[in-house]
């Protein structure tokens, strides 16, 4: 009898749970679905919309617009009229509210202002198109909306074109849609107001929406399910889709039968299958439960030897099929776990043996094993090391870095392998390579992580010395390389000096061979006899700018009492090397704004 509970309560209480999750999951589906149908007739409401928006948006590009021609326009838009049976009227007005141009009255007549002024003012402001609410104007006497778009010439706005449009229309739209009989569709306009509806319109046009819709709309949101009351009075479940395009909406009331009985149905029909399962299943249960006492004795010294020694006796059957395979499997996982215990002894042989520092922790930092390698690196015996947070192993400047790894591998992420730097027990830094994995239990949640740091200490060592001859050797070619330069550049000004006895010429050759091997620019004064200087060569890697070099010293002049340059040398008659010029060290040398402008 325990055994036919057994199976038969989980099946009880299983059969409950799929019932509530169904029922829950067959309204979530009514919801959506309803949901997804106001949606798409929201959708042909917009598409409708646009395109007498396009259509007005045509008619505010026509040629008698441009000219202000307001009597061709009346023809062209009575012609427009005619083409749009769902529109009352095509209306033009100033940009301050007057009406100019009404098809339904000749050109001249005394108009009246502005019916619905929220759309219009919207229009001005921001000049595109809007949909306008509901309003009863004097020239119609009926209720109907105003579809408005700007006139724009140049930048500026000119008119405002307005299409007054039957509510009748959307009707159609709605009609169009295929609703269920007994489901009450709604068109509302931006002010809640009724617009179209499939129920009773005539008594409910231009009224507003009911206090309990109205207030689920106040409450703001797109779209959404509630249960309220429609303008009768009758309760339903209402999906609603308000219009990012228009501000309009649509309405579907669906009352509580459409929604309980397809659900009521799916529900008897699940609950009867599951007593019909429950009773085959107690049936199967009592005829199992007699197969299967006797042999249990057995199972059950199968499991006591398998607790006790680790492996089962091959020839000790069990007498029934089921019971049999059982012992079969328990013999099976004893030889899986000697061999899991094999394989842990040799990876633990492994560990101990490596030359590699192999340390394990959990994700809050503590160690939990400790390799013979690790106590070479780092000094620290087996026993010292587990149980003790990580950080005795961490410079207290790498203590977040340890802390991050951590917070990386209990999220589940990759740590790279990267260099950085451990602390041996007498206090010496070590430089490390550290490769990081999680450790997973059965389970495959993260519990704890395994580190392999290597000592490249050495190694760095050996990439210093390499870089340190490098460098060395890269220097002396630098330096016998300029030295090659100098000579060079000697033999060439000797042979100038050699060639000519013309002092300026001379001068100007050796200037011109200083650039570009010692200097960017080479500049030569000569100081004659009455004490006044005369630059008689100046070269610069730049041709262009040897005339504006040759402008600052022959234009302006030489600050004679500059505290660098030329001027200090001819004083103090002693070489000097600037290897720097502030701004104020500019400024001292210019004789006049313009030059100091020629420095820079």
């Amino acid at each position: 009898m325990a055994l036919v509970l057994a199976v038969l309560l989980p099946m009880i209480a299983f059969s409950s749970i799929v019932i509530v999750a169904f029922g829950r999951e067959q309204t979530a589906a009514v919801q959506r679905g309803a949901v997804g149908t106001a949606r798409a007739t929201m959708s042909a409401v917009d598409e409708y919309l646009t395109g007498s928006i396009r259509t007005l948006e045509a008619l505010s590009a026509l040629p008698s617009l441009d000219a202000g021609d307001l009597r061709q326009f009346h023809e062209d838009a009575a012609r427009a009229l005619s083409s749009q049976p769902a529109w009352l009227t095509i209306s033009l007005f100033s940009p301050d509210g007057r009406q100019l141009v009404n098809v339904l009255r000749p050109v001249g007549a005394s108009l009246p202002a502005v019916a619905e002024r929220r759309s219009f003012d919207a229009v001005v402001a921001t000049r595109r198109p809007v949909m306008g609410d509901l309003a009863s104007r004097e020239l119609t006497g009926q209720p109907d909306f105003a579809i408005r778009v700007p006139v724009v010439r140049r930048g500026a706005l000119v008119y405002v074109l307005t299409a007054v449009v039957k509510p009748a229309s959307l009707l159609d739209v709605l009609t169009r849609q295929a609703l269920p009989e007994d489901w009450v569709g709604t068109i509302f306009d931006g002010d809640k107001k009724i617009v179209a509806r499939t129920k009773n319109l005539e008594a409910f046009l231009a009224r507003p929406v009911s206090p309990e819709f109205g207030a689920l709309l106040d409450a703001g949101g797109r779209e959404g399910w509630a249960v309220t009351h429609t303008l009768e009075g009758l309760p339903v479940n209402t999906a609603f889709v308000r219009s990012s395009i228009s501000g309009w909406g649509v309405g579907l009331g669906m009352p509580a039968t459409s929604v309980v009985a397809p659900l009521r149905r799916s529900l008897l029909a699940l609950i009867g299958g599951g007593i019909a399962l429950t009773g085959l299943a107690l049936l199967g249960a009592l005829l199992v439960g007699r197969r299967i006492v006797l042999p249990l004795v057995t199972l059950a010294s199968v499991a006591k030897a398998f607790g006790e020694r680790g492996h089962l006796p091959a020839d000790r059957h069990a007498g029934v099929a089921e019971i049999e395979d059982l012992r079969r499997a328990f013999v099976h996982a004893a030889a899986l776990r000697e061999r899991a215990d094999v394989n842990a002894r040799r990876l633990a042989a492994i560990v101990e043996s490596s030359d590699d520092a192999i340390i394990g922790k959990t994700l809050e930092g503590l160690v939990t094993s400790w390799n013979s390698a690790a106590t070479r690196m780092l000094g620290y015996t087996e026993a010292e090391a587990v149980g003790r947070p990580i950080a005795f192993i961490v410079p207290p400047s790498r203590l977040d870095e340890e802390a991050d790894i951590l917070r990386r591998l209990a999220r589940g992420e990759a740590v790279e392998a990267f260099e950085t730097v451990r602390r041996h027990k007498d206090g010496h830094s070590i430089d490390v390579a550290l490769s990081i994995s999680p450790i997973r239990d059965g389970a495959g949640t993260i519990t704890g992580a395994s580190t392999i740091a290597r000592d490249i200490g050495p190694q760095k060592r050996a990439e210093a010395e390499r870089t340190a001859l490098l460098s060395a050797e890269r220097r002396a070619r630098e330096a016998a390389e300029a030295a090659e330069r100098e000579a060079s550049f000697l033999a060439d000004v000797t042979a100038v000096l050699g060639s000519s006895l013309d002092y300026d010429t001379t001068l100007a050759r050796v200037a011109r061979l200083a650039i570009p091997v010692l200097t960017d620019l080479c500049a030569i004064d000569l100081l004659e006899p009455d004490g006044r200087t005369r630059r008689v060569a100046a070269a610069h890697v730049d041709a262009a700018k040897e005339a504006l070099v040759a402008a600052v010293r022959t234009v302006h002049g030489l600050n004679s009492d500059a505290p660098h340059g030329v001027p200090a040398v001819i004083r103090t008659r002693r070489a000097a090397l600037v290897t720097s010029a502030t701004e104020a060290d500019l400024a001292a040398a210019a004789r006049d704004p313009e030059q100091l402008t020629m420095f820079h």
